[in-house]
């Protein structure tokens, strides 16, 4: 029902692609920028708070990740370093 009283069912609901700003995340730390795009985003009105929501889980994994490879390639070069001694 179409009153604004009643909910729509999920199946109405359309999902709209959002540029996201993973696409600039080359190091754990750029999360903090799209995290900050996100909320820009939605005191702009482009993304609901639940949208907001589910994006910063994307961005939060994504830097997650990002951490692991910083981690990991950090770890290589100090066991290098020490096997040169």
């Amino acid at each position: 029902m179409a009153d604004g009283l009643t909910a729509e069912p999920a199946s109405a609901l359309v999902e709209v692609p959002f540029p996201t700003p993973i696409q600039g995340m080359t190091e754990s730390k750029d999360a903090v920028s799209a995290s900050a795009a996100i909320v820009a985003a939605v005191a702009a009105g482009e993304l609901t708070p639940t949208e907001a929501a589910e994006l910063s889980k994307v961005v939060d994994g994504y830097a997650r990740t990002l951490q692991a490879v910083e981690f990991e390639e950090r770890l290589s070069k100090l066991e290098k370093a020490v096997a040169a001694t």
